[in-house]
């Protein structure tokens, strides 16, 4: 999806959105998985907020789709922020939210679930206040090849929503 960038990326405070089921172990739920190991047309629609600074070994996944190993051993895959910092330590981006969000790509397909539940799963709307951007980092079923930057695939992407 395309949508006008209203100022220069220099500019922008951007905060990353993944698909990829991404949530803090030991102070945020999981994504309900077992509900949709039983209805198999349904996902999620909740989402999580994942702090700027999470260590990697801190984040865990819920996802029936796309190989937890792989997003375990480099949750950069699906939530760049180490990148996203980077840039911003560069300049190039404005600056970073101090949150991220994380959804489970897989829904449903009317995607009624998220229509009637996004934006308030914790009271606070979204996007947040001083936002220029929410970008998707989309989860993908596969690995992505360091050195060639070519994506391995292991499987169908997210079915709808992604």
């Amino acid at each position: 999806m395309w949508a006008p960038f209203p100022k220069r990326l220099s500019e922008a405070r951007i905060g990353l959105l993944t698909s990829a089921g991404l949530y803090v172990k030991g102070s945020q739920p999981g994504f309900d998985v077992e509900r949709e190991r039983a209805n198999p047309e349904w996902g999620d629609p909740g989402w999580r907020l994942i702090p700027a600074g999470v260590e990697p070994t801190d984040i865990a996944v819920a996802h029936l789709h796309i190989s937890d190993e792989d997003l375990l051993a480099d949750p950069e895959i699906a939530l760049p922020a180490r990148l996203l910092d980077q840039l911003v330590e560069e300049r190039v981006v404005g600056g970073a939210t101090a949150e991220h969000m994380s959804v489970m790509g897989y829904q449903e397909r009317s995607l009624a679930g998220w229509r009637d539940t996004r934006g308030t799963a914790d009271g606070r709307a979204h996007p947040r206040p001083g936002l220029t951007r929410l970008l998707l980092e989309r989860a993908r079923a596969g690995t992505m090849d360091r050195k060639s930057g070519n994506l391995h695939g292991r499987g169908d992407d997210d079915a709808v929503g992604g």
